[in-house]
């Protein structure tokens, strides 16, 4: 008994693991002018929350304005871009927690 009580306490936790998502491509970049620390852009696969669509939240805006950078260099060069998607559902959005564009 104890057994199946400590897999089903544990299996939430591994839900929200996350998982680096790697060479993909960019099919577009936006940020709304009322939200200075996060960005969101979209690329062509499906995340948990059942949408394409992926946010980028920092704790500053030079932080976020450097990551939405990153982006717009994969996005305008068709770099490969990569990023760490959390699995963290908010408003049909995942959440990322970080980006790298690459050659």
């Amino acid at each position: 008994m104890k057994k199946s009580l400590l897999s089903l306490s544990v299996l939430p936790f591994i839900a929200q693991a996350g998982q680096d998502v790697l060479s993909t491509e960019l099919t577009y970049v936006s940020q709304l002018d009322n939200s200075s620390t996060q960005f969101e852009f979209s690329v062509p696969r499906l995340n948990s929350c059942g949408t394409n669509l992926y946010l980028v939240k920092s704790s500053t805006t030079a932080v976020a304005n450097r990551k939405q950078k990153i982006a717009l260099l994969a996005f305008r060069s068709e770099a490969t871009f990569d990023f760490y998607d959390s699995e963290v559902c908010e408003n049909g959005y995942s959440v990322v927690k970080w980006v790298r564009a690459r050659k």
